[in-house]
């Protein structure tokens, strides 16, 4: 089933950040180097996962999603495999899956696509049930699953930073918990063991930053740059964490609904410990939703709360099921609770909107041609990234015969350079231009005099920002390049000198249609 939903989004279209990816993972196919040639505040994970699927499947849409199906397949064995010492019917075990990874297909929009959110999921969930498995055994096994957990949450914090929290709380909660039970000695042995197998895997990376003079650039990237910008930025319009938190809510109430049923596992009797791994899904959620406060609050980022909710969704099931067998055999009877049924009814009609959706993107695949054909494939994308059909106009102006080839720079959307297969000509990416600082910025001016660009794609957004935080960067476009066409939000640049540019009078002013 999981391969089946998982099969129905291989031919998604990309939007902005999976374009940047996949692009970003060709040129470290073809030689470039990441942070020296191609420049992110992201850590090294996501591209490393794009550069290995792209590398095997190919960098195109159904490249990258296929390895996704596979990545997807892999995750739901092993939630299966997570769940089965956890519950009292092995059938929950079996459906666990679709109450994780199955909801989050059926709520996908294109850019929650091979997004971190939910790529880091895996790993996030392999750290916490490693620590939590160790939590119950002593010796080597012990020290083997801490080390295990450890290197599950240096997997997450290749792929972000700030997630590493949610399994650093969970540890602190299980060495708590060891200390409490007079075993200090212990603890200190335990949270040495996670600590190595958390900074092992981080050797090779600083040993690469020190191979490419990076350690003062990686230093300002990591830790210096982010909250700097943090603070120069106007805080995020309350609307998109409105949009995001609804659009959570409309796809995933009703594993919500199953959870509050769940919640038992939190309250043991006094004399049984309660179970680590629930108390770790309850701080996975807790403190995966406080980063996402602290991040942009765009949607995507809720889908890292989708996992945790759907495996107490099926802790509550069990929990149901277990509570009307005990019932039945009390009272000799077959009657199912009220509780249970005014719950199984409310989630029943609160399933309807994402199955909607999913249905819909069946529709919509079905009718296409299954984005077998060019026309199918066209109307596939648009309707799945409003934004394509502008950004394959804009690539097809660079793409036309008798351009000049060479690298190109885009000031805007990341989709445009992606379709236009043009190499990238400077290292830093035009995408959130609302993010750069003053050094950024100093970067994009001294690069377009060196590399000379030779089209520059500038959208309107992007113009805004430079106007408030870098007219210098304007000045010098005006300086070095004509406005050749404006297609859509968007116009492309020539060169000075170049062909395109004889006919221009005005540097700025002149524009054809798209």
């Amino acid at each position: 089933m999981i391969a089946v939903a998982a099969s129905i989004h291989v031919p998604f279209p990309f939007w902005g950040d999976q374009a940047l990816f996949a692009y970003a993972g060709h040129g470290l196919r073809h030689g470039d180097r990441l942070y020296t040639d191609i420049w992110d505040v992201k850590q090294p994970g996501i591209y490393l996962w794009y550069l290995v699927s792209g590398t095997v499947f190919g960098f195109r849409e159904g490249g990258i999603h296929f390895a996704e199906l596979i990545w997807s397949v892999a995750f739901a064995a092993c939630i299966q495999r997570v769940m089965r010492s956890r519950v009292e019917h092995r059938w929950v075990a079996d459906i666990a899956p679709l109450f994780t990874v199955g909801a989050f297909y059926a709520a996908a929009r294109g850019w929650d696509l091979t997004q971190i959110e939910y790529l880091v999921a895996f790993p996030l969930l392999m750290s916490l049930w490693a620590a939590a498995a160790a939590d119950s055994v002593e010796g080597p096994r012990r020290s083997r699953l801490l080390f295990a957990s450890g290197l599950a949450a240096s997997v997450v914090g290749y792929f972000k930073l700030v997630y590493v929290l949610i399994p650093l709380a969970f540890w602190i909660y299980l060495i708590v918990e060891r200390r409490r039970s007079n075993r200090s000695r212990d603890a200190g042995r335990d949270s040495v063991r996670l600590v190595a197998g958390l900074a092992l895997p981080m050797l090779p990376l600083l040993a690469y930053f020190v191979q490419q003079h990076l350690l003062g650039t990686m230093w300002w990237t990591y830790v210096t740059y982010p909250p700097k910008v943090v603070r120069s930025l106007d805080p995020p319009p309350l609307s998109r964490l409105r949009a995001g938190a609804w659009y959570f809510v409309e796809n995933f109430a009703w594993l919500g609904v199953f959870a509050t049923a769940g919640l038992g596992v939190l309250r043991a009797p006094a004399m049984r410990r309660r179970d680590p791994l629930a108390v770790g899904l309850a701080i996975w959620f807790v403190v995966g939703s406080a980063t996402i406060l602290i991040q942009n609050r765009w949607g995507y980022l809720f889908m890292l709360l989708v996992v945790p909710l759907g495996l107490c969704a099926c802790s509550g099931i069990d929990r149901l099921r277990s509570d009307a067998l005990r019932r039945a055999s009390r009272t000799h009877g077959r009657r199912v609770p009220s509780r249970t049924i005014a719950l199984v009814t409310c989630a029943a009609v609160l399933v309807l909107y994402p199955a909607k959706q999913i249905a819909h993107k069946v529709k919509a695949l079905a009718g296409d041609d299954f984005a077998l054909s060019a026309s199918g494939r066209e109307r596939f994308d648009d309707t799945f990234a409003p934004y394509y059909a502008q950004a394959r106009a804009a690539a097809a102006y660079v793409r036309q015969p008798g351009r000049t080839p060479g690298p190109i720079y885009v000031e805007g959307n990341p989709l445009i350079q992606y379709l236009s297969g043009r190499d990238f000509a400077l290292r830093e990416q035009g995408w959130a231009p609302e993010q750069s600082d003053s050094r950024l910025w100093k970067w994009t001016d001294s690069e377009l005099r060196d590399r000379r660009p030779v089209y520059l794609w500038l959208d309107q957004f992007s113009e805004q920002v430079m106007h408030r935080r870098s007219p210098e960067t304007l000045t010098l476009i005006d300086a070095m390049y004509c406005s050749t066409v404006t297609i859509g939000d968007g116009t492309w640049h020539a060169l000075r000198g170049s062909r395109e540019c004889e006919p221009v009078r005005s540097s700025r002013s002149a524009s054809a249609p798209g």
